[in-house]
């Protein structure tokens, strides 16, 4: 396992020598959203004239946002990182750089036009996925980012329209967001992802109504003091257990519409609400409670760190929004005595990278779906 780390500008991708000797890196990647990245550089003493050089290709290269990080495991491109703040330590002569996946750039754009066209309204249609993708289109050229892997496909979500205007000041990542987090059948999933190898380097948009795929084992424990790649772990059962949910609908004291869903498998009744203030149908209420109560009725979420090189789901096999399984044999662990074999979606996760060329600590958040009502 070997890391490199190039810097790159944000405007064309061009990359920015030197090469970059970075410690007590950090980065993550996360779906529909931006992951950190942390790093730190030591500057060269002594103060000689090739050190001034080098220290100043340094600074350049990593100018807060104007450069990106991007990241090489093994050759193969984990991501690109949108430099945000630097911090220099007199005391220690380190930089300290700190940086967030480049679809935070997004939060740096507001939408429409500059002055004098501040009040001209800008109007998007088509899919959900259409209408963030040509908002996106619009400021895309920017930051040299490739439009190619949009899936603008609706399957099955209805037609939608987008109006607003600079005066608005909305950030084109705010907007995109929103989109995203719609409720079913209108939300969908975005990142960027980073192709390419040697020197040529694509930025490369991935959205669609749904974003990821199988990728099989992931973590794995296998004798009750840890033989495997799991390294840390816990299971957490937090208090939205309920078996009783009612669900709010439009209108308001004796004109409100509801629903509701409970069972009778444990008591007494713990109960719950969601709020579905834009619908009036009884049966579409009971639906929305049912699926509500299926997901907290025994509501459980594993959280998982494991080493990145005794499984088959090595890094840059996988990505957020794909499905990974986390297996524990039988007989190995007292909460699970007949074993487990969990699948679930990741959406996100953080990597350790040892200094001294150990294995890496990936860190695993998996989806959270009662988080989406």
């Amino acid at each position: 396992m070997a890391y490199a780390y190039l810097a790159a500008d944000l405007a064309s991708g061009a990359l920015i020598p030197p090469e970059l000797p970075l410690t007590n890196v950090t980065w993550e990647r996360q779906l529909n959203g931006a992951g950190q990245f942390t790093a730190q550089l030591k500057l060269p003493p002594p103060v000689n004239a090739a050190n001034r050089r080098l220290v100043e290709a340094y600074k350049d290269a990593t100018d807060r946002k104007r450069r990106c990080i991007y990241v090489l495991r093994d050759e193969t491109p984990m991501g690109v990182w949108w430099i945000r703040e630097r911090r220099y330590s007199i005391v220690d002569q380190i930089l300290e750089i700190k940086a967030t996946e480049l679809t935070s750039y997004l939060d740096f754009r507001l939408f429409g036009f500059a002055a004098p066209y501040h009040l001209v309204p800008r109007a998007f249609s088509g899919s959900p996925v259409q209408v963030a993708r040509d908002i996106i289109a619009t400021i895309a050229d920017d930051i040299a980012l490739d439009l190619s892997a949009v899936d603008t496909a609706g399957n099955g979500a209805p037609d939608i329209s987008y109006e607003g205007r600079l005066a608005d000041g909305k950030s084109l990542g705010s907007v995109i967001s929103d989109l995203a987090k719609a409720e079913d059948p209108l939300g969908f999933d975005y990142r960027i992802d980073l192709a390419g190898s040697g020197t040529a380097f694509t930025r490369r948009l991935v959205m669609a109504r749904h974003v990821g795929a199988n990728v099989g084992l992931i973590a794995k424990l296998t004798t009750p003091w840890g033989v495997g790649n799991i390294v840390d772990g816990d299971v957490l059962e937090d208090d939205r257990r309920a078996n009783y949910v009612a669900a709010l609908g439009q209108g308001d004291g004796d004109n409100r519409a509801t629903g509701e869903a409970y069972t009778d498998d444990w008591g007494p009744r713990v109960s719950t609400s969601i709020s579905v203030t834009d619908e009036s149908d009884t049966a579409i209420l009971n639906a929305r409670a049912g699926a509500y109560l299926r997901l907290v009725e025994h509501i459980s979420l594993p959280r998982i760190s494991m080493r990145s090189d005794l499984i088959d789901a090595q890094l840059g096999t996988f990505a957020p929004g794909d499905v990974g399984v986390i297996s524990v044999d039988a007989g190995v662990d007292p909460w699970w005595p007949d074993g487990l074999w969990d699948l679930r979606r990741v959406v996100a996760y953080r990597v350790q990278v040892p200094d001294n060329g150990d294995a890496e600590i990936v860190t695993f958040t998996f989806d959270d779906p009662a988080s989406e009502f």
